[in-house]
């Protein structure tokens, strides 16, 4: 499905953990990245599972670099949990 939850940064309790400017993010880029998704999303799902079934893991964070019309979705870096 390759939904997107923006987080309320105004609520209570939110953490930031970086300093600055809490800017949105633009209404451009969530569009993109949902488009990235939907079109992308059981291959990304699919690879994921592949990867941490393959290497007996519960947990992996998979961060994928999204957006290249050349190249698709691609890993950009693998986080044991």
């Amino acid at each position: 499905e390759g939904a997107v939850h923006v987080w309320d940064q105004s609520s209570p309790g939110f953490l930031v953990r970086h300093a600055g400017a809490k800017e949105p993010m633009p209404d451009a880029a969530v569009a993109l990245l949902q488009q990235a998704l939907r079109c992308h999303w059981e291959t990304i799902r699919r690879d994921s599972e592949d990867l941490s079934n393959a290497i007996g893991l519960d947990e992996l964070r998979v961060d994928w670099l999204l957006g290249d019309p050349r190249w698709g979705p691609r890993i950009g870096e693998l986080t044991y949990m």
